[in-house]
């Protein structure tokens, strides 16, 4: 998901796009909340499946992505 190569304030054409700048950074912002969120209820839902419940707090970090891949 990470396009750390990518240019998201430029257009194709080269041009920077500041709209759309902010847009893909509003989606992408988003689609991260929902994958932590999704991930987090994982976690609980393991947790008490196997007599647990977290207590404290969790911090959940987006892997670096190999570009060699």
């Amino acid at each position: 998901m990470q396009e750390g190569s990518r240019d998201v304030s430029r257009n194709g054409s080269g041009y920077i796009d500041i709209t759309a700048r902010d847009a893909i950074y509003r989606a992408d912002r988003e689609l991260l909340k929902q994958r932590r969120r999704r991930t987090l209820e994982r976690l609980h839902k393991v947790a008490n499946e196997n007599g647990f419940y977290i207590k404290g707090n969790i911090y959940l970090t987006e892997m670096e992505e190999d570009d060699n891949v």
